[in-house]
């Protein structure tokens, strides 16, 4: 697809000894001489759109885009479409749609309902990523299509040198994350760590110029039980190495990817909706809830972006 191409400005905070980002400039490269080699076609594949005008946060039923949606989720070859509107940017809506394969994608590119899509979106500010999940199994996205879901994501963006070897890719891929020990079934009020309910990473197809150099980018999805969820997760879990005091938890995470080469990250918070083929036609998905000032205050103290993209 023809997306539009923009250079977000980002200006961050950070903090716990991450390198400050002040004014700095992503840019999406379009000849890519660090492209790495593509996953085999049968790899899952999400592609990642980001409207720029969409109003109120609701597309009605009645729009050919939410319309052409419907169709596509018809397809076998799509596992989900979610939307959702990162509380960070009120301008922003993300429409995520996780295909089966490349190949299925590239042949959805060739067909009448992408001509659709395109039509669609042709009246819209819009851009586009790809990425590849680095696991093959389990869905990046969870939300109810009928009833608004609780569940709160966190995707955190992680900038890493573009001329990464084949060992410090290796390494990112196996990173463990962040320290999950729970049931399902377990109260986050008195198991913090069931707060988390998964963690997925995928690369984002291409480099940018992040920091005056070249980057690639590692998407993050962390998926929290809900926003109070994810104030106990970082208030109270501890990772407790053999030996010696515990840590932070969330201080330890970045530490470990700052090992593993990161120059970066920014973080945005979204509520998805699922996008079905076979919601009542009175539907009409909630606008998404505002930042809690609770909420709000935790974000001052984290990195914070002035952007109008979505990556």
């Amino acid at each position: 697809m023809n997306a539009e191409k923009t250079t977000p400005k980002r200006a961050s905070k950070q903090q716990n000894d991450l390198q400050a980002i002040n004014n700095t400039t992503t840019k999406t490269n379009a000849k890519d001489p660090y492209s790495a080699e593509r996953p085999p076609q049968s790899r899952r594949l999400l592609e990642w759109i980001s409207l720029k005008d969409s109003p109120n946060g609701v597309i009605p039923n009645s729009d050919e885009l939410f319309a052409t949606l419907q169709e596509i989720h018809k397809l076998n070859e799509c596992i989900f479409i979610a939307r959702g509107r990162p509380r960070e940017l009120s301008e922003i809506e993300w429409l995520i749609i996780e295909w089966r394969s490349s190949r299925d994608r590239e042949e959805f590119l060739t067909s009448v309902l992408c001509l659709r899509l395109n039509e669609a979106l042709a009246h819209r500010s819009w851009s586009q990523e790809i990425a590849w999940p680095i696991r093959d199994t389990g869905m990046i996205i969870r939300a109810n299509p009928l009833f608004p879901s609780q569940r709160l994501y966190e995707i955190l963006t992680i900038y890493f040198p573009a001329d990464l070897d084949e060992e410090g890719i290796s390494s990112i891929e196996t990173f463990r994350g962040l320290p999950c020990w729970h049931l399902d079934d377990e109260d986050p009020a008195e198991y913090p760590s069931a707060a988390i309910k998964s963690q997925n990473p995928a690369w984002i197809e291409g480099t940018c110029e992040y920091q005056m150099q070249t980057a690639r980018r590692l998407a993050y999805f962390i998926e929290f039980a809900d926003e109070e969820g994810e104030r106990i997760y970082k208030e109270k879990v501890r990772y407790n190495p053999r030996g010696r005091p515990s840590w932070d938890v969330m201080v330890n995470f970045f530490e470990e990817l700052k090992d593993l080469g990161m120059i970066g990250y920014q973080s945005r918070h979204v509520e998805f909706v699922e996008v079905v083929h076979y919601v009542p036609e009175n539907y009409v998905p909630e606008p998404p809830r505002p930042i809690s000032p609770e909420a709000m205050k935790r974000f001052d103290n984290s990195p914070v972006y002035d952007s109008d993209v979505s990556l």
